[in-house]
């Protein structure tokens, strides 16, 4: 009998954590612990995540920018820099706080994609500029960072702890390729 995706992804994380990272979930056991996380990754492998509101789990769903966020609110930022614009420059021309301008350009906030345009908008972007945020747009839906988005949503950087001899990319690397190949064999 073929195994569902959530059985496949169950076995990545067994292969990765095996069944510790109930540790960072002490209120319940592992299966329960980990259920929003596996069915948010099956998610991600699927394509149906784009920004972390899209999660099922109430509680992840705002608890932070996600990696959409990061990309769109980091071409922002970029283009300013690039034309030696201040925050506050950009605040005044779109009516909002510069506290909050610099969270949405580091992908701390997750929002409508309407503000971080407002925001590019306000900086009169050349049509090459507007072409870059569709391009990391598009790049950013890739598997691999729609599942990264999914294990810091859930875990934040305390995945690192498995594996604290080697940066955070690579402490997490092999899990997040082992769980996009699974992609590819999607029943």
């Amino acid at each position: 009998m073929a195994q569902t995706l959530e059985q496949r992804i169950r076995r990545v994380i067994k292969e990765h954590y095996g069944e510790n990272l109930w540790a960072f979930r002490d209120d319940v056991n592992y299966k329960e612990g980990t259920k929003a996380f596996v069915a948010a990754v099956a998610l991600a492998i699927k394509g149906k995540i784009e920004f972390a509101s899209d999660l099922q789990d109430e509680v992840a769903k705002y608890s932070k920018g996600g990696g959409a966020d990061r990309v769109i609110g980091g071409v922002v930022r970029k283009l300013r820099l690039k034309r030696g614009i201040t925050l506050e420059d950009v605040a005044v021309k779109v009516g909002y706080c510069v506290a909050f301008l610099d969270a949405m350009e580091r992908g701390r906030l997750t929002l409508p994609a309407y503000m971080y345009m407002d925001a590019y908008y306000a900086m009169k972007p050349t049509r090459k500029e507007i072409e870059l945020i569709g391009e990391a747009i598009s790049e950013r839906f890739a598997p691999e960072s729609m599942i990264q988005d999914v294990i810091e949503t859930y875990y934040g950087m305390s995945l690192w702890a498995f594996k604290p001899e080697v940066s955070y990319e690579e402490a997490i690397a092999s899990f997040i390729s082992d769980l996009a190949k699974l992609a590819s064999t999607r029943s």
